[in-house]
């Protein structure tokens, strides 16, 4: 008479045992209910574009006795800085204010901290669609506002990335259905149909940035140099899981 014994484990499958009169024993794995039957497979898909934006994150910052008139020195330096964007060609819907600041300075020497003046800030997001002009706009703006600029970060993107990523995601699916067949042909059997295909992940590249501290450092001894800007390329990443069947 053969005995039957079900094995149950939280992160296993469940084995059913079955135990004859003799030393042999058979384990019958059982997929847990919901898991897909077949061939499972990933597949990734990358594009490489080149960036067609740069974003520029600067504004001015001024010191000085009073609040007020270190907002007054902060404006009078956002209006020349301004006014380079403008000649730039910067359109003004691609200037949005990310910051405006006043603080006081303190003094912490004494006990309790002084206040010694004030520090008044005025920051945007610049967004400049001919990369040719990029290291024109950095200089421009530092000769208009002098000791005042404060360039924070500068990054480059894709404007319009979609044709970029339904390239990438026809290489992912490629690339699943090559994995697929690969692996029937190893094991010798068949690839049936496509059961099920999910889009797992998209990676929208990030904005590169540039290293603004590395162009200041080229700088000769008036601190003046034409400012290198070099956008490099973005990568856009799409990956799916895929099912197939097994054919008979």
């Amino acid at each position: 008479m053969k005995i039957f014994a079900v094995l149950a484990a939280l992160t296993l499958p469940l084995a059913l045992v079955a135990c004859g009169g003799g030393d042999d024993v058979t384990n019958v794995s059982v997929q847990p209910p919901g898991t897909p039957s077949g061939i499972n497979v990933d597949g990734e898909g990358i594009v490489t574009i080149e960036p067609d934006l740069a974003t520029l994150n600067l504004g001015v910052e001024v010191r000085a006795a009073s609040a007020d008139e270190a907002l007054v020195l902060a404006n009078g330096a956002f209006d020349n800085l301004s006014q380079v964007l403008t000649d730039q060609g910067v359109a003004e819907e691609d200037i949005q204010t990310t910051g405006i600041s006043i603080q006081p300075e303190y003094n912490f020497d004494g006990d309790p901290p002084t206040i010694i003046g004030f520090i008044a800030s005025n920051t945007v997001n610049v967004m400049v669609r001919d990369l040719d002009s990029t290291g024109d706009v950095i200089d421009g703006v530092t000769s208009a506002a002098g000791d005042a600029t404060r360039i924070n970060q500068i990054t480059f993107e894709r404007e319009d990335d979609a044709e970029a990523i339904s390239q990438a995601r026809d290489l992912a699916v490629e690339d699943a259905r090559q994995k697929a067949e690969s692996l029937a042909d190893g094991a010798g059997i068949a690839l049936g149909d496509l059961v099920s295909i999910t889009d797992v992940s998209f990676s929208e590249p990030p904005p590169t940035p540039f290293n603004l501290e590395a162009a200041a450092s080229s700088a000769g001894d008036d601190g003046r140099v034409a400012t290198p800007v070099s956008p490099g390329t973005l990568e856009v990443r799409v990956s799916v899981a895929a099912v197939y069947d097994i054919a008979d």
